[in-house]
């Protein structure tokens, strides 16, 4: 189908990008795909945590933070 398609060359591209890249360490052409790849990918996939998760964060670091004290005392 087509968004498969999309995706694998998608991919392919990426994957060519990422040698070139690679290769050419320090290169004008691997920072500026190396900056568009960063930036495609922070806008693409981070977003804020929900509360809930959040809650969940805290939860975990107060555990691990009282049994870090616990085997430190």
């Amino acid at each position: 189908s087509a968004p498969l398609l999309g995706q694998l060359v998608g991919v392919a591209v990426a994957t060519e990008l990422f040698r070139a890249a690679q290769r050419g360490k320090g290169g004008a052409v691997a920072r500026a795909s190396q900056r568009l790849g960063l930036e495609l990918q922070t806008r693409a996939t981070t977003q804020e945590p929900t509360d809930a998760q959040l809650e969940v964060a805290e939860h975990a670091l107060t555990r691990v933070l009282a049994t870090e004290r616990r085997a430190h005392a």
